[in-house]
């Protein structure tokens, strides 16, 4: 399933909620609606940048990628390491592009949870 287009934005409190917050995209349609702790609000400025943020996970993702094979092709062993632990972080944003896709079928979560506490 596609996501609503972005970009997304907040709308302060309207009739579908009275002194609150909405998220909304394109032609204003409801994406969600947070309530007024300092928390939610946080939290909507967060989903209203989620279309931003997945846009250049992804390209940072692909270019990541690319460094990646350029160092491992040079040879050098420092870039190598470095190779390696970027990998790593490609592998993380992978992930968490999956995930906002609904598509997970190949996380391993005990993998990310180690390279996540940098114990791999």
């Amino acid at each position: 399933m596609k996501h609503t287009p972005g970009p997304w934005k907040i709308l302060p409190g309207n009739e579908q909620c009275i002194g609150g917050t909405v998220i909304s995209g394109a032609n204003d349609y409801h994406i969600a609606t947070a309530t007024r702790t300092p928390e939610e609000y946080a939290n909507a400025h967060l989903i209203a940048a989620a279309p931003e943020l997945l846009e250049a996970l992804r390209d940072i993702s692909a270019t990541a990628g690319m460094i990646v094979e350029a160092y491992y092709m040079s040879g050098d062993p420092e870039r190598m390491a470095g190779a390696y632990h970027l990998r790593q972080s490609i592998d993380l944003a992978r992930a968490a592009i999956a995930k906002a896709e609904d598509d997970e079928p190949s996380v391993d979560r005990a993998k990310l949870a180690r390279i996540v506490a940098g114990r791999v």
